[in-house]
C-alpha cells in the first residue's frame, strides 16, 4: 500500500505541531533544570541542522563549525553587553556575519576537489580561539565575556514565567523557524540538488548544476544557521569563553550528527539529545574517569548497531515491523537512504529525487 504524499505531509505537520505544543508547555510542566536541558538540546539540534547541510547533504567534511558557533555567541554577547542592542536583533546579525564568513571561508576550498574544505575549516577552528584571545579589548580575551541582559517581565507574572522560561520560548520559536527554512529548501528542490552533487558531481554538472555556487551557498547557509545556534547558546550560558569554541566542539558536532543520523532533520535533534544527555548519563552511572570510557563505548555501540544513526535505526525497525512477515524489502546503507518518507526527515529521502 502506498502512502499519499499529501497525507504524508499532513501527518508530518501534525507530528511537528504536537511536538511544538508539548515543548511550549515545558516551562509550565517541568522544572527549570529540565527546561534548561531541553533548551540546550534545541540549540545543539539547530547547530547540527546547519552542519547537516554541508556534511549530510553534500558529503563535505567541515571541522570549522565550532568557529561559526562561536561567532554567533560573541556577536550576541558583544552587541548586547557593549552596545545595548536588543538581544533579539542580534540573531539576524549573527546569521548575516556567519553567512559572510562562510562565503569567505568556503569559496576557495569548495572550488577544489577532495578534502580541502576539511583542511581549511580545520585551520579556522584552531585559529578562532586564538583570534578571540588576541582581540581582548572586544572579546574579553582568555577570561571570557559576560552577557548582561534581562527580559522585561511584567509584574504579577505566574511563577513559571522566569528569565530562563522566556529565553527558552525564544529558542523554541527560532528552532521552529529554522526547521521551516530547511523543509522549504527540501520542497524547493535545493536539497535534491545537494544530494545529486554528493552522489555524482559529474552527472550533476552535466545536467547544468553549478557545483561551486551550490556548494558555497549551502556552506554559507550552514554557517549562518550554526551562528544562530551560537547566539542562542550565549543567551542561555550568559558567558562566552574561547576554550568553548575550539576544535573539540567541532568534533563533538560531527559526532552528534553521525550518531543522530545525518541527512534528516530528526537525526539532528537526536544528535542534540546525545550531546547534552549522554555525558551526564554516563557521569551519573559510573562517575570519575570511567564516565568518559563509558561515553566512548556507548558511542561505538550506537554506530556499530545503527550505522545510519539513531534516526536511521528507528526507520529500519519501523519498516521491518510494517513489512509483511516482518522483513524489509531491501537493506539500507547510509543515513540518507534510511531517511523516512514520513515525518520531519522526509525531505532528505532519496526516493524523492528528481
Amino acid at each position: 500500500m502506498t502512502v499519499s504524499p499529501v497525507y504524508s505531509r499532513r501527518k508530518s505537520m501534525a507530528v511537528l505541531g504536537v511536538a511544538a505544543l508539548l515543548l511550549a508547555l515545558a516551562p509550565v510542566l517541568l522544572s527549570q533544570t529540565s527546561v534548561l536541558k531541553i533548551a540546550q538540546i534545541l540549540i545543539f539540534g539547530v547547530a547540527l541542522l546547519g552542519l547537516n547541510l554541508v556534511s549530510g547533504y553534500t558529503g563535505q567534511i567541515s571541522l570549522g563549525h565550532s568557529a561559526f558557533f562561536g561567532i554567533g555567541a560573541y556577536v550576541t554577547t558583544i552587541l548586547v553587553t557593549d552596545y545595548a542592542l536588543p538581544i533579539l536583533l542580534t540573531l539576524p546579525i549573527a546569521a548575516g556575519l556567519g553567512f559572510l564568513v562562510g562565503v569567505v571561508t568556503g569559496l576557495p576550498a569548495l572550488r577544489l576537489k577532495g578534502h580541502y574544505l576539511a583542511l581549511v575549516t580545520l585551520g579556522f577552528a584552531v585559529a578562532f580561539p586564538l583570534i578571540v584571545i588576541k582581540a581582548e579589548a572586544i572579546t574579553g580575551g582568555a577570561n571570557g565575556k559576560l552577557l548582561t541582559s534581562r527580559w522585561a517581565l511584567p509584574t504579577n507574572t505566574p511563577s513559571w514565567m522566569t528569565q530562563l522560561s522566556v529565553t527558552y520560548l525564544v529558542i523554541l520559536v527560532v528552532t521552529l523557524l529554522v526547521i521551516g527554512v530547511i523543509r522549504n529548501l527540501g520542497r524547493a528542490g535545493a536539497v535534491r540538488t545537494l544530494l545529486a552533487i554528493k552522489d555524482n558531481p559529474l552527472a550533476a554538472s552535466v545536467n547544468g548544476v553549478n557545483l561551486t555556487r551550490e556548494k558555497v551557498a549551502s556552506f554559507a547557509l550552514s554557517a549562518a544557521i550554526t551562528a544562530v545556534a551560537g547566539s542562542m547558546y550565549a543567551m542561555t550560558a550568559g558567558v562566552v569563553a574561547p576554550e568553548v569554541f575550539g576544535l573539540m566542539l567541532s568534533v563533538q558536532l560531527l559526532t552528534g550528527l553521525l550518531i543522530g543520523g545525518s541527512g534528516t532533520i530528526l537525526g539532528s535533534f537526536l544528535g542534540g539529545v546525545v550531546l547534552v544527555m549522554l555525558p551526564e548519563f554516563t557521569a551519573d552511572l559510573i562517575g570519575g574517569s570511567g564516565a568518559n570510557m563509558a561515553y566512548g563505548a556507548l558511542l561505538i555501540a550506537i554506530i556499530f548497531f545503527m550505522p545510519a544513526g539513531i534516526a536511521g535505526g528507528f526507520t529500519s525497525v519501523s519498516r521491518r515491523l510494517k513489512a509483511p512477515g516482518g522483513r524489509t524489502a531491501a537493506p539500507r546503507e547510509d543515513a540518507s537512504e534510511a531517511a523516512p518518507r514520513d515525518g520531519i526527515g522526509e525531505m532528505a529521502s532519496p526516493q524523492g529525487r528528481s
